[in-house]
């Protein structure tokens, strides 16, 4: 949903909905991070949530080297 001045409007996903909506660097919304940190534990226990972040992580730079852009190991 968005707002009347545009802005997204977040009210219910599924955890990894909102936790692409966390990653997505194009839409990064200060406000939006940290009431995901501060609520998670309502619908995503933290080893879980560590463990989709850490599996992102992987595949970025899995991607990444794929591209062969290697510079990030220099």
């Amino acid at each position: 949903m968005e707002d009347e001045d545009g802005k997204r409007i977040v009210k219910s996903g599924t955890p990894k909905d909102l936790v692409d909506i966390l990653l997505d660097l194009a839409a990064f919304d200060l406000v939006y991070m940290q009431t995901f940190f501060l609520t998670h534990h309502l619908f995503i226990n933290s080893v879980e949530l560590i463990q989709i972040l850490i599996k992102n992580m992987q595949d970025g730079l899995k991607t990444r080297f794929e591209g062969g852009d290697h510079h990030i190991l220099r």
